[in-house]
């Protein structure tokens, strides 16, 4: 190679997703003012305050596998992909849907 030139590598470009949805309370009632909703990658986290309606959005995201976590007083996830009161989920393309529902904690065994 000539003194001077530069050569040039070209990568492809690391896919970046949307993860967007909305978080629910089962008895109805409103997302308490500052809620926040964390996504956990092997490399990166994020945090989005949800909206007064549940709804949350994160974008850039690569391909990966992703833990989600939210913490309502009172509450738990309720989705049948809870993993130690997180969803795992695997992001490969945008995801525009996500609902994760989330129910009173029952206290002292009886009906909440």
């Amino acid at each position: 190679m000539p003194t001077g030139e530069n050569t040039f590598l070209s990568l492809p470009p690391q896919a970046a997703h949307t993860l967007s949805g909305k978080v629910i309370l089962s008895d109805g009632k409103p997302i308490p003012a500052g809620t926040r909703l964390q996504i956990g990658h092997a490399r990166d986290s994020q945090v989005a305050k949800i909206s007064s309606d549940g709804s949350f959005r994160f974008q850039g995201l690569p391909d990966g596998i992703y833990q989600v976590v939210v913490a309502v007083w009172g509450y738990r996830i309720s989705n049948e992909s809870v993993i130690d009161n997180h969803v795992e989920l695997f992001v490969d393309a945008d995801v525009n849907d996500l609902i994760i529902r989330m129910e009173p904690i029952s206290r002292g065994g009886g009906t909440p």
